[in-house]
């Protein structure tokens, strides 16, 4: 790789992917990128490794997603609660496009980081004071 050119993340990927030993590339001051063997001499799973650098933020026990799918998704959450002051289950999977094994611990995430708030079967937005 070139100093200062630029790569997508998974162009990146591929290419530490090929090379034999731990390897990571930095922007900005802070890690973008890293290889397999990277994550494995730092002793943490991928994942922590994503959630290190940003990319990645742990839903529940199991279940990771990138950073940018959840701005995203809040984005279109907040604009839906807006329109129709709450959601439900079903809802939700809608909104989302993905089933209950995903939704239920999304919409669980959601309340945590005091985004929604869960009143009976459905949720509402949380008070600006109470974010």
């Amino acid at each position: 790789m070139i100093a200062g050119a630029t790569a997508s993340e998974s162009e990146l990927e591929q290419f530490l992917a090929r090379i034999p030993m731990p390897a990571f590339v930095v922007r900005g001051g802070r890690v973008v990128a890293s290889n397999d063997r990277m994550c494995a001499l730092l002793g943490r799973g991928r994942s922590e490794v994503l959630a290190a650098k940003g990319r990645a933020v742990k839903v529940s026990e199991d279940l990771w997603f990138a950073s940018a799918a959840l701005r995203d998704l809040r984005a279109r959450l907040l604009a839906h609660l807006q329109q129709h002051g709450s959601i439900d289950a079903q809802g939700f999977k809608e909104l989302t496009g993905q089933s209950r094994k995903f939704t239920i611990p999304l919409a669980e995430w959601f309340d945590k980081e005091r985004v929604t708030l869960r009143v009976g079967d459905k949720r509402v937005l949380r008070k600006e004071r109470d974010r």
